[in-house]
């Protein structure tokens, strides 16, 4: 594409055996569509002069879309936010959503990581810190046609960093870092606790909350 690329942080297959990378160009969010044999189909970037976008997830959804997730961080005051995009299987934006860090300036890592489409149903999971250092897993609720319905914080008073999150059945089970240990978490498919387990050298049950 020309680009100078700095990281592709997300793959996924189609259902038609495309590829679908996702990372950063410069300053910009950059999605790459590849067929089978690794042609480049289209190349799709994202951005602008006062901020720098970052892509780490995307998925297909049922009807061929793409939904990437990531962040958008303002030069000139450092917030960063969570971002998800839809695309149309040509790479089209069909919508765009910002969820705005809520404690003002310089919240320096809001960011989703990961998306789960379950029916009709995004989720987008990451990790949002503040700018007091405190961070906890987040997640986002959005409709197919991108309307923000839920956001919801996973944690403690110890830093938990979001790692990956996986389906089983209809629940969600996510993976954290906190300090030197790994946690999990499993979520109801309305996002409500089911359990929580610190892996410690004495494995422990962990006493993570939700806002």
């Amino acid at each position: 594409c020309g680009c100078a690329v700095s990281g592709w942080l997300g793959q996924a297959i189609t259902a038609i055996g495309d590829v679908v990378s996702v990372g950063q160009a410069n300053s910009d969010a950059l999605i790459v569509r590849l067929n089978q044999s690794g042609a480049t189909l289209w190349t799709k970037t994202l951005g602008n002069n006062g901020s720098l976008v970052l892509m780490r997830g995307v998925m297909e959804d049922a009807s061929g879309n793409l939904v990437v997730v990531g962040s958008i961080r303002d030069n000139s005051t450092n917030d960063e936010s969570e971002l998800v995009i839809k695309l149309d299987p040509s790479g089209n934006m069909l919508w765009s959503r910002e969820v705005l860090p809520p404690f003002g300036s310089v919240d320096p890592a809001n960011r989703f990581n990961k998306v789960i489409i379950n029916g009709d149903t995004i989720f987008a999971f990451g990790t949002r810190q503040n700018s007091f250092g405190s961070a906890e897993i987040s997640i986002g609720k959005f409709s197919s046609d991108g309307n923000y319905s839920e956001f919801y914080t996973v944690g403690s008073t110890s830093p938990e960093i979001f790692c990956d999150v996986t389906m089983s059945g209809q629940d969600f089970v996510i993976s954290y870092l906190m300090g030197d240990y790994t946690g999990l978490v499993r979520l109801d498919h309305g996002i409500s606790m089911l359990a929580s387990v610190q892996l410690t050298p004495t494995l422990g049950v962990g006493m993570l909350g939700m806002s």
